[in-house]
């Protein structure tokens, strides 16, 4: 597999890579959303300090290990696809409990439980291996990986600069 290979979208494995490494940039996103914004926030609500920004940076990874490994039990039982898009529809609701709150325990349990999306890694790890054969798969999890990260951390770059 080459480089102009990721670029072949006749290719089933192809669009199966690029959907996989685009929902792991979502979840990635909605994991780490709160870093950019959170000059802004304190200056929105006034009432938040540097103390509660680092209280709800730790409880952004609390859950995360605990949840792969329950995310790990459930993709033997029904395969990434279900598990995947189970978890990006069921971590939406506290992504958006977070977006809207206004008060300490709503930011810090939506907070809390959407530290669960960091499971969305090992769910991705496992599609791209089981649409790879085994030759291929240290690229394809390379793609997975680098581009679902890197797209994200360039737009957070951008905003940071920006504003």
């Amino acid at each position: 597999m080459t480089v102009s290979d990721i670029f072949k979208f006749k290719s089933e494995r192809i669009k199966v890579l690029h959907f996989t490494w685009f929902a792991f940039f979502v979840s990635f996103f909605a994991w780490y959303s709160m870093a950019p914004l959170a000059t802004t926030m304190m200056d929105d609500m006034g009432w938040l300090t540097p103390q509660h920004i680092a209280a709800l940076g730790i409880c952004n990874v609390v859950l995360t290990i605990p949840a792969r490994v329950l995310i790990g039990s459930l993709l033997d039982k029904y395969g990434p696809r279900i598990v995947y898009s189970a978890l990006l529809i069921t971590m939406s609701i506290p992504a958006l409990v977070f977006a809207f709150g206004d008060t300490w325990a709503q930011l810090m349990i939506s907070r809390l439980i959407l530290g669960s999306i960091g499971a969305s890694f090992v769910i991705g790890i496992r599609m791209v291996a089981e649409w790879f054969p085994p030759k291929h798969v240290g690229f394809a999890e390379g793609i997975y990986g680098g581009w679902g990260t890197s797209v994200l951390l360039q737009l957070q770059c951008y905003y940071l600069g920006s504003h």
